[in-house]
């Protein structure tokens, strides 16, 4: 696994108009979700859930967390 590591906005933004999108998951709790909304296409996936959701994404997917 690699070692996560912070991204700028800009550069999520260059990764999101690729071709080779990343996974992007929104690990806020539902009522933040709710009261600022998300970045189209995210996932999301509470914090406190996000282990038990890895073994649902392949080993070598380049996810983003926010």
């Amino acid at each position: 696994m690699k070692t996560p590591e912070r991204i700028p906005i800009a550069e999520l933004k260059k990764k999101l108009d690729s071709s080779k999108k990343p996974i992007v998951i929104d690990v806020r709790e539902k009522k933040e979700v709710a009261e600022t909304g998300m970045i189209p296409e995210a996932l999301h996936i509470p914090m406190g859930q996000i282990d038990k959701h890895m073994p649902d994404f392949k080993k070598d997917a380049h996810i983003v967390f926010y």
